[in-house]
Formats: structure tokens, sequence, C-alpha cells
């Protein structure tokens, strides 16, 4: 018998590409022994039902995939550093209909904790639908950067970006 997961009713997303312009590599930098990515990827496998890493690198997709997520290899379309991450989030939600509700957490910030994926994850279950989602903000005590987008999409999304930054 296989133990439910907290949250069998979001959509985690991960995408990670293989090169970045100011950090090449990036995504794969040995982080404490371990590939940065697969700190995050992880921390959803063990909270969701349903995670998703989408990526451009065959590597990085065999990493995850025995991490326990469902792997996206990207669409040869949707690779580089000019495409932006809106089409890349459509083309997986679009492979899980399903859904009505993804969080997507940052492959580069290992240091979010447990505690902030399960609040957002909290709020984004508490959110009634609304036809406009729009509104980024910020939350200073934890520095974390996510909100709700209006993208055409008939789905509630939460984008968890942590800003390494001092408050003053």
């Amino acid at each position: 018998m296989t133990s439910k997961k907290k949250y069998s009713e979001i959509l985690a997303v991960m995408i990670a590409k293989k090169e970045s312009l100011r950090l090449p590599g990036k995504n794969m930098k040995d982080f404490n022994g371990v590939p940065m990515f697969l700190w995050n990827l992880k921390k959803l496998v063990r909270l969701f039902d349903t995670v998703v890493f989408d990526s451009d690198c065959v590597d990085m997709c065999a990493l995850a995939a025995e991490a326990g997520a469902h792997v996206s290899l990207r669409e040869q379309n949707l690779r580089g550093n000019d495409v932006p991450s809106v089409p890349i989030f459509s083309s997986v939600i679009n492979r899980f209909p399903d859904f009505n509700k993804l969080i997507s957490l940052q492959a580069n910030s290992p240091h979010t904790s447990l505690d902030v994926i399960n609040r957002c994850a909290t709020k984004l279950l508490m959110m009634g639908w609304r036809k406009s989602l729009q509104g980024m903000k910020m939350e200073k005590s934890t520095g974390l950067f996510g909100g709700c987008l209006d993208t055409g999409w008939k789905i509630m999304a939460i984008f968890i970006r942590i800003h390494l930054m001092c408050w003053s």
C-alpha cells in the first residue's frame, strides 16, 4: 500500500535548463555533494503526489527520474536562453489536464525550506478561483517571491522563488 502524500491535488513542477548565461551549468553544480537542482526536487517529491521535472538536459532528467519525478525532456522549440518560461509551463500543463493548481519551485535555490513550500501549497489550496490571477509580492520574512499570474491557463499557480537578500 502506498502512502498518500500531503498535496495530491496540486501539480508540482520544476523547470531547469542545462546552461545559464551568467553561471554555466549552475543547476548541475555540486552543492554539498548533490547537484543543486536535486535539493528542491527531492522536497517536491516528498510532499506532492505528482511532480514534473522539465529540462533540456538528458543527464538532469535521468537524475530527476531516479528521484521519483515524472520527466519531461523539453521540446526543441522550447530550448535556449531566449525562451520565456510561460510556454514551457504551458507545455507541461497541457500534459496534465486534470490539475487546476500548480506550484513551481526554482531549481537553483537549495535553501528553500519545507516550511516555505508547505505554506505556499496551503495558500494555493485555500485560494478560490478568480478570473484574473495577477499580482506578485515579496514576503519580507522569508524572501519568498511568489504569486499568481494571468497566463490564460485554466489553472492557478504559485511560483516559489527565493531571493537571498538582506532586509534593512
